[in-house]
Formats: structure tokens, sequence, C-alpha cells
């Protein structure tokens, strides 16, 4: 016969007889459950009681945590790549809180099976993009038990840069006039495009992004005072709704009065000469320039990897290359009388 109780060492056994060796009874919940075991043959003879414990029992499903903050918010673009959240109040009586499970998803409903730690904040591994990511999370305690899901969303996510091209003028490489038109086109499949920022002649101004475009018409000389003939550069970046900045984008224009003869400031059909085209080790620049400026060498999103000075009219620079990784540089010059760009491949 056998019995289950709270005590260590009962003076009696309540339990009844029983011949199998497989037993089962409900208990309630609780941390000092004992099972004490007697032997009794046919004439009522007594074995020796042996007792084991003490078993925790609990049978109920914790609560559920209070969702406090989350990082980003709904429904708003972010270009973390993550999502988080903040979380209180969860509790389990009886063996206590063993952590939260949690998930990360595009569905609005599902059952997180990732642990984590009850500590108060829990961050997702990091997420593809996207526009519909759920967060789903459950407290679970130490036997197992799970309190109900919640779930909160959707999340949108965009971590990748936008792209674009600008023009001025349309594409014209001059003008004799100080007035000109930058027409700039945003390309961005996630959050979209928000907004550009233009820089000219040291003056910068930001517009908003219509569809993906943007049109920006004004003077030269309100973008930098007095205008010199020769090329003008104009630079760009654009914004998606996420907060990515794209890489510089450029375009230039060769601005040249009617009252001027110089033919060395006349337009050529590329204002920065770069060459070879690709390069291995050294490439050359032609830097079309009186007086001093400094020309840089930036890579795809915008780093800037070598810089030097120039001076001296029509200077070839010669710019070791070879421990530049292969890809896509822009090249850029820019000084007192000359703001002009160019492009360089490197090959390995």
């Amino acid at each position: 016969m056998g019995d289950w109780d709270e005590f260590v060492a009962p003076a009696i056994l309540h339990g009844t007889g029983f011949t199998t060796a497989n037993v089962k009874r409900n208990l309630s919940d609780g941390h000092a459950m004992m099972l004490h075991v007697v032997g009794i043959d046919s004439a009522g003879n007594v074995s020796q009681r042996a007792d084991a414990g003490p078993f925790y029992i609990d049978s109920a499903a914790p609560t559920l945590p209070t969702e406090t903050a989350t990082v980003p918010l709904v429904s708003t673009w972010s270009n973390i790549g993550t999502i988080s959240f903040t979380h209180s109040g969860e509790t389990d009586a009886t063996s206590g809180v063993a952590g939260i499970l949690a998930g990360w998803d595009t569905l609005p409903n599902a059952n997180p099976v990732v642990k984590f730690s009850s500590a108060g904040n829990i961050a997702s591994p990091r997420l593809a993009d996207g526009k519909n990511i759920f967060m789903h999370w459950r407290t679970v305690d130490s036997p197992g038990n799970v309190s109900p899901v919640e779930s909160d969303g959707p999340f949108f996510i965009d971590t990748h840069a936008p792209t674009g091209t600008t023009q001025i003028n349309n594409g014209s490489s001059s003008t004799v006039d100080t007035v000109e038109i930058v027409r700039i086109v945003g390309r961005d499949a996630t959050s979209g495009t928000d907004s550009s920022r233009i820089e000219m002649n040291g003056v910068i101004t930001t517009v908003t992004m219509v569809n993906d475009s943007a049109i920006v018409s004004g003077s030269l000389r309100e973008r930098g005072g007095d205008i010199f003939p020769g090329w003008h550069l104009v630079i760009v970046r654009i914004r998606d709704k996420a907060g990515n900045w794209s890489a510089n984008i450029y375009d230039s224009i060769f601005y040249s009065p009617v009252e001027v003869i110089d033919q060395a400031l006349q337009p050529r059909a590329t204002a920065l000469t770069v060459f070879p085209q690709p390069a291995q080790s050294v490439a050359m620049i032609v830097t079309p320039c009186s007086g001093s400026a400094q020309l840089t060498v930036s890579d795809a999103i915008g780093r800037i990897v070598i810089q030097k000075n120039v001076t001296g009219e029509q200077q070839t620079s010669a710019l070791d290359v070879s421990v530049l990784p292969a890809g896509m540089y822009t090249c850029v010059l820019r000084g007192a009388r000359v703001d002009v760009w160019g492009t360089l491949s490197v090959v390995k």
C-alpha cells in the first residue's frame, strides 16, 4: 500500500492497497510532496516503510508578461535591423518563472519557441527587411508550463541604402547662365525614398521626394556667391523612409558666360580624366585646375579611401590603388576654381 502527502515520516499511512507496478493519483501543486510505500502480505504482515521525495508539482500556467516598450515602434520604418521589447510583471507562484519564449516572423499569430532569460529586455537576432514582421512572446515556468501567447506588430524594417541618379539641366554639359535645374530620381524597393540632400558650390539644400523624384531649380549665384567660369559639381544623397542614406551621387555642368574667351576653360567631353580603366596598381588622373585643389577618392558607400592636394594646371596625378578592393570608385577634385568628378574602376 502507499500514500502521497507532505510529511517526511507520517505516523499512519492513509492509502489503499494496490498490486500494480504503476500507480497514479492527481495531487495538488506544491514544493514538498512525499511518496510512502510499504509491502503487506496475505497474512497482514507489513514491511518497513520506504519514503521518496520531495516531489515538486506545478500544473498551473505562469502569468503573461506585460510589454512596456518596443524598439522600433509598431508600423514605423526602422533601419536598426532588430526588434527588442521591454517587459515586466510575469509571475509564477509555485515553481517560479524560468524565462520568456519569444519569436519574430511574418505571421500575425504564432507560438514562440526560443527561450530568453526573464530579464527586462529581449532583442531579436538580425531580421530580414520587410513590412510585415511580428513579435510573439509568452512566459514559461520551471516544469515547462506556458502562458498564453501575446503578439505585436507589424514592424517595418529596411536596412538597405537607396540608390538613384541626378542630372543638371536634363544632362546638358554646359550652360551660359547661372540658372540650373537639378533633377533627382531615387530608388528604394522596401521603404521608399523620403528626401534628398543637394550640395552645390558649398550650399546644401534638402528637398522632399515625391513619387521617388525631386526637382530643384535655382541660381548658381545663389548657391555660392560669385560664380567662376568652369566646371561646377552637384553632390546628391538620397534618404529613404527608414533613415538610410545613399552614397554620393554626382553630376557636373560647365558654366561659361559669353564674354569668356579663354579656351582652356571651355568644357571637355570628360571633366576629370581617369586612366587606365580598369586600373590594377596605379591610376592616373588628369586634374584640370589652376591653383590648389583637393583630390578625393571614395568607395561605393561614400567612404574616402584616398585624399591628396594637387596644384597647377592639367597636372597628372598618380594614385596607388593596389591596396584598394576591386570595385567602382568616385574621384572628386574641388578647389577655388574647379569642381569636377569622374569614376575609377579597380580590378585585382
